[in-house]
């Protein structure tokens, strides 16, 4: 199983710590057990699969997920994993259908803006800034500056689906995950890990700024038509050991007991926020 090379890329906010692994879809991300006991909850991209599909067993076959799922299950006290992000909708009843239709669109809203830049310059550069970005996020071995600016570019594709899933997911980690799991320890900061594809750099920015990340959301919220299904904007979802206490039980709508051998008693729970 091929290896996530990519260094991940560690900053924090008034509200939590943050260490965000650039994945790569198909390789496994390695973490040494040391740096997972540090964690005290774990965001993963869900890319096109509803909450409710996701489970243990899913996660531990995943290639990008298994290595840092075994390793939470060593754990004395593993971390709850939280899904905070939209799956696709399902046209004409199918998944698949939907998956295809994001896919297309999501290159065209790259490939057109450059092909409008490039037979413009200099005044098309702008246009072609969300490309550039697109690309950027796939390098390897860059200074920890270099990433950080790489991240901020990210910001200009925010008209994309995919930054939507950046925005959305920063509001629903900062101003849902950060403070439960700030109560579960006692009002302590928390330390969160992410692990979100490359391409995702821009959670970064919508992190940090809560102005950055309302004016990409309210953008999205405002359109009439969108290929990813909104139902799931106001939704979280968590995978935890049964005993853990939850703070936020009066926004529970949905839960299912997910039980794996003798690594504990774990349920899946989502909530409307």
């Amino acid at each position: 199983m091929k290896a996530n090379s990519r260094k991940p890329r560690k900053f924090s906010t008034e509200n939590a710590e943050y260490t965000l692994y650039p994945g790569v879809h198909g390789e496994t991300t390695k973490i040494k057990m040391e740096d997972m006991k540090d964690y005290d909850a774990i965001v993963l991209e869900t890319g096109f699969n509803d909450y409710e599909n996701y489970d243990m067993i899913n996660l531990l076959s995943t290639a990008d997920y298994s290595e840092v799922i075994g390793k939470n299950l060593l754990l004395d006290e593993p971390k709850p994993i939280f899904y905070v992000d939209i799956p696709p909708k399902k046209w004409l009843g199918k998944k698949g259908s939907g998956y295809n239709i994001n896919k297309i669109v999501h290159a065209l809203s790259f490939t057109i803006p450059f092909g409008l830049g490039i037979t413009n310059l200099p005044l098309g550069i702008p246009l072609m800034m969300p490309a550039i970005s697109l690309y950027s996020c796939f390098l390897k071995e860059n200074t920890d500056k270099l990433d950080k600016v790489i991240n901020y570019l990210g910001v200009s594709y925010f008209y994309t689906q995919s930054g939507f899933r950046s925005a959305i997911s920063a509001k629903k980690i900062e101003e849902f995950v950060v403070p439960e799991i700030e109560k579960r320890k006692d009002d302590e900061k928390p330390n969160i890990f992410i692990e979100y594809g490359a391409l995702h750099g821009d959670l970064e920015p919508y992190l940090k700024h809560k102005k950055l990340r309302d004016l990409a959301v309210g953008f999205h919220e405002k359109k009439k038509i969108s290929l990813l299904d909104m139902e799931y904007v106001n939704k979280v979802s968590e995978l935890k050991l049964k005993e853990y206490e939850t703070y936020s039980a009066d926004k529970i709508i949905w839960r299912k007991d997910d039980f794996f051998d003798d690594l504990g008693d774990w349920e899946k729970i989502i909530y409307e926020i």
